[in-house]
């Protein structure tokens, strides 16, 4: 078997779109940066998302019966470091940055995303100490013209658009 060292190298080289997972509304609303997340099936249309089950954010994300998943642009390298902890900032004090509305669920929606996906909720299931929602699409945003934001070699990336 591979050892986490080797798997993680591994990981590393994989790029992945970088993401804000939101949950919530008012002084409630929490938020992760994640790069765990993919297409789950096209019927009904939905996404996977997966995040650490002792992450500050899990509670609220892994209790929500809907969350939004916020696609970031390659510019935004700082906000992806806000809601990833990296700033020193938790919970709602996280939202002063940015810009922020709701689609149909009333999470958090960032106007400036590359995609916004807002779901509701198909299942939950705790699997080797990770979180993992499927969630069905009920609203999306997108702007197909703008550079996403990757990480790859534990670092940001900017595709061309």
């Amino acid at each position: 078997m591979i050892n986490r060292d080797a798997f993680r190298s591994c990981m590393a080289l994989m790029p992945a779109a970088v993401h804000i997972v939101t949950t919530g509304s008012g002084l409630e609303r929490i938020g992760v940066t994640a790069s765990s997340v993919a297409s789950f099936s096209d019927d009904p249309p939905s996404v996977i998302v997966s995040f650490a089950e002792n992450s500050a954010s899990a509670a609220a994300l892994k209790d929500s019966p809907t969350f939004c998943v916020n696609m970031l642009r390659a510019e935004e390298e700082g906000l992806a470091d806000v809601f990833a902890g990296r700033t020193g900032l938790r919970g709602v004090d996280r939202f002063a940055h940015g810009h922020w509305d709701a689609l149909d669920t009333g999470c958090p929606t960032l106007q400036s995303a590359a995609m916004s996906l807002d779901c509701e909720l198909l299942d939950r299931k705790f699997l080797a100490g990770r979180v993992v929602l499927v969630g069905k699409i009920v609203a999306h945003r997108i702007d197909e013209a703008c550079s996403p934001l990757v990480y790859q070699g534990r670092s940001y990336r900017r595709l061309a658009a």
